[in-house]
């Protein structure tokens, strides 16, 4: 197979390598530019007419079924479940897919915390004017809930296509994963505590970050292997 030479590390890469990281990194600008629009939404006349058009449906189909439900998923992106569910996530990469594995995944939805604590403290956007069904406090732009479970759900699919052989299996897992983190990202427009925007600006971020970290990671395990092969 080809390779390309680093001009910084004089390490080769594939031309798969390359152009894969080239590529996602196409896909996380158009993301971003998405992200950008919510943004423009979101702030053009305080509350967009996506956002409000939301809390209307919302408020038309609100029941005891529905709320009994969001109200568990959103129970899941709490911060303590997000923490327990990170540490043995952790835990069971590092015994059964690779060392250091289990750091990275920590490190990230760490880091994905800490940006939109950040993010939020510096938008300051307050939370809707609606009936909440459940208690929240902070601002609002962008969702945590939404953020953060979709690093999890991102990194935990990326995972799952690494160490699951069987395909079938490999797409269920990462398709019923995928359908959790956007549901815990809805239940937080459910209960009143988000607007859309916030929630789809989380999503975006997420999915930014977990591209490009994930880009890096294996890019950082190929030069480890090379390393390794020239000792």
């Amino acid at each position: 197979m080809n390779k390309v030479k680093s001009s910084n590390e004089g390490l080769n890469y594939s031309k798969k390598e390359v152009y894969r990281f080239y590529i996602m990194g196409a896909i996380s600008f158009v993301v971003l530019i998405l992200f950008l629009g919510a943004i423009r939404v979101t702030f053009k006349d305080g509350v967009g007419s996506l956002d409000q058009e939301v809390i209307n449906f919302v408020n038309g189909i609100r029941n005891e079924n529905y709320t009994r439900l969001f109200t568990f998923l959103t129970y899941i992106g709490n911060p303590s479940s997000m923490i327990m569910i990170t540490l043995i996530t952790a835990l069971a990469l590092d015994r059964y897919y690779e060392k250091k594995s289990g750091r990275f995944f920590i490190c990230n939805i760490l880091y994905v915390w800490i940006l939109n604590t950040f993010i939020k403290y510096m938008v300051k956007r307050p939370r809707p004017f609606v009936t909440r069904l459940v208690e929240a406090k902070g601002y609002s732009f962008p969702s945590a809930h939404a953020m953060v479970s979709m690093a999890a759900t991102l990194l935990g699919v990326y995972f799952i296509f690494k160490a699951v052989q069987n395909k079938k299996r490999k797409y269920i897992f990462s398709m019923s994963l995928a359908l959790l983190g956007i549901l815990i990202g809805i239940s937080r427009a459910y209960l009143g505590v988000h607007y859309l925007t916030d929630i789809i600006a989380g999503w975006g971020i997420s999915i930014i970050w977990c591209i490009m970290s994930v880009q890096l990671y294996e890019l950082k395990k190929s030069k480890n292997k090379e390393g390794v092969r020239s000792y």
